[in-house]
């Protein structure tokens, strides 16, 4: 109406840049809400993106510093919000769990004001977004001619002070006061996303570690560290008293591969489950035996097929059994025995190998005793690679007992 010069619509002239700022602000968590189910984001959400900030600059107010809502975080401009709502975008949120995705979205609006925008670009100023064309923003690539309705932009500053602020929460073993991620939440699971968010910040984007070929074979998935260690070893699952045992696999179709996994398309209905990463256990239709790997990435298309990206951990596992270290009972070892997964093969250089165990089960302090086959192994845990909803990724190493 404003734009239109409809009869009393001057009036609000003085509160433009806050009413932009707060549309904004509200298009920003339509996106958030679009990235959150994995995609797609609709059209007409970089759409309004584009046009509101286009009108801004035509006003001449999108960096006018206003209270856009009451408090202490209400402040800002229609600059600032469009940059964070593009730098959550090409944040590369489809590798993150919802969790995760929300700490994300609260770390990005920390450092708005810290991102940049310039005429080209340059350091700190690495993705591009046309605002008439009603599609996401991207890094820029070589050779790409820009329209006059594109804007480039960045991390910016933000980038050192993401740094710097992971420096703090690793040396306090704490979330400074002073950032506001909306809860409470452990610093590791606060760091990893800042270690994420520092890879696609990066005016370098991240390498493939290996080159991905296209393919078309079925899989069959399992979920979970119970089922898989069910597929892996039958056996395990022969004392329970659950009469309704159900097979729970899928089928997936694998259609590229590289050395480091899988990217496969789910058929729908499936993966009710499914989640950024949650454990699978895979085998494809040409081998014999039975992987684990972990969904690192999902995306959705418009006609709602989802694809993942898994990494897979081992593409042949060995079932294993675990007993606390020390317990020289035979009677009470076989009673407390837990199941396992082991990863490797052969011990690494450093003489460790790889484990999955059922979650919570990792102690720093606690040696393991590995029974492989009828052959038991003295484990010293070294550290912990990753803790999942239902599963523990460690790593042991091989100790000759004294």
């Amino acid at each position: 109406q404003f734009q239109a010069g409809a009869s009393g619509s001057g009036g609000i002239k003085k509160d433009l840049a806050v009413i932009v700022a707060r549309g904004l602000r509200a298009l920003t968590l339509q996106l958030k809400w679009g990235l959150l189910r994995y995609g797609p984001v609709d059209d007409r959400v970089w759409s309004d993106i584009g046009r509101l900030f286009l009108f801004a600059e035509a006003q001449k107010l999108s960096t006018n510093a206003v209270a856009i809502y009451p408090g202490q975080h209400g402040g800002g401009s229609v600059q600032q919000e469009f940059l964070k709502a593009l730098m959550l975008s090409v944040s590369s949120t489809d590798g993150l769990a919802p969790l995760n995705q929300e700490i994300a979205e609260r770390i990005v609006a920390h450092f708005g004001a810290e991102f940049a925008m310039a005429p080209q670009t340059g350091p700190g100023v690495t993705y591009c977004f046309d605002l008439a064309m009603r599609k996401p923003a991207a890094r820029v690539m070589k050779n790409s001619e820009p329209s006059a309705t594109t804007r480039f932009f960045g991390a910016g500053k933000a980038m050192a002070g993401l740094v710097q602020l992971a420096l703090r929460v690793r040396e306090q073993n704490a979330i400074p006061s002073d950032i506001n991620l909306g809860g409470v939440y452990e610093p590791a699971l606060v760091l990893g996303v800042m270690k994420h968010l520092t890879l696609y910040w990066s005016d370098t984007p991240p390498a493939r570690s290996s080159e991905r070929r296209k393919m078309a074979t079925r899989m069959t998935v399992v979920h979970g560290f119970k089922d898989t260690v069910a597929k892996v070893d039958p056996t395990s699952q022969e004392d329970s008293l659950d009469f309704h045992q159900a097979d729970g696999s899928e089928s997936w179709i694998a259609e590229n591969v590289s050395d480091g996994g899988f990217g496969a398309i789910i058929p729908q209905v499936k993966g009710d489950w499914l989640k950024v990463g949650c454990l699978i256990g895979v085998q494809t239709e040409t081998s014999k035996y039975w992987g684990a790997g972990v969904v690192r990435r999902i995306t959705r298309d418009e006609f709602q097929q989802r694809r993942v990206g898994i990494q897979m951990l081992s593409k042949s596992v060995i079932p294993v059994s675990l007993t606390p270290a020390g317990d020289t009972s035979s009677f009470s070892a076989a009673r407390g025995a837990e199941a396992g997964i082991l990863l490797s093969t052969s011990p690494d250089k450093n003489g460790e190998v790889a484990l999955l165990l059922r979650d919570g089960s990792f102690s720093p302090r606690q040696a393991l005793d590995m029974n492989v086959r009828g052959k038991v192994y003295y484990l010293m845990p070294s550290k912990m690679v990753e803790g999942g909803d239902d599963y523990d990724h460690a790593r042991y190493k091989i100790m000759k007992r004294e």
